[in-house]
């Protein structure tokens, strides 16, 4: 009978773990699901692109602001992409990232709207360069890419990264 108890509670514990794993999981996909709703309702997404006067750095410095309007946690990052195995730079592109519920952190391309994946080399994160001066050169954080992390577009600008 002792050990009928002790099964029992054991078992308890083992069904409520379980629980609190599905409703975090629920909760996440639901915060995901409402900021996808959010970022299709700020019509960003929709607007003209054009090189001289609307391009990556404005969609997301406006994508940023819409998003930190609405009480996200988010912030406006600036990758370059190098060749590979080179120092030449392939491209560089301006997107934001959000914070979780957990912690974690998405990043969104705001020209689209959809989630991407800044994880060049796979290993699992993304190494960044949070709130620093921007450098010029190739400083690669992961893989073959130079990632920048900033509270905002304006931060980024005062910190050298490069804007219109």
């Amino acid at each position: 009978m002792k050990y009928m108890i002790k099964l029992f509670l054991l078992l308890f514990v083992v069904f409520i773990v379980i629980i609190r794993l599905i409703n975090a999981e629920q909760s996440q996909s639901s915060f995901v699901i409402s900021l996808t709703n959010d970022i299709a309702l700020s019509n960003i997404t929709s607007r003209t692109y054009s090189t001289t006067t609307y391009d990556c750095d404005d969609f997301a410095d406006d994508m940023e602001q819409w998003l930190e309007g609405l009480g996200y946690n988010v912030t406006y990052a600036q990758f370059v992409k190098y060749a590979e195995n080179t120092t030449t730079v392939d491209y560089a592109h301006a997107i934001i990232n959000v914070c979780l519920p957990d912690g974690s952190t998405i990043w969104i391309e705001p020209q689209t709207g959809k989630i991407i994946n800044l994880d060049f080399n796979g290993d699992g994160k993304v190494e960044v360069n949070i709130n620093k001066p921007y450098k010029k050169g190739y400083y690669p954080t992961d893989d073959n890419v130079k990632v920048y992390v900033y509270d905002n577009a304006a931060f980024a600008a005062a910190n050298g990264a490069p804007r219109d």
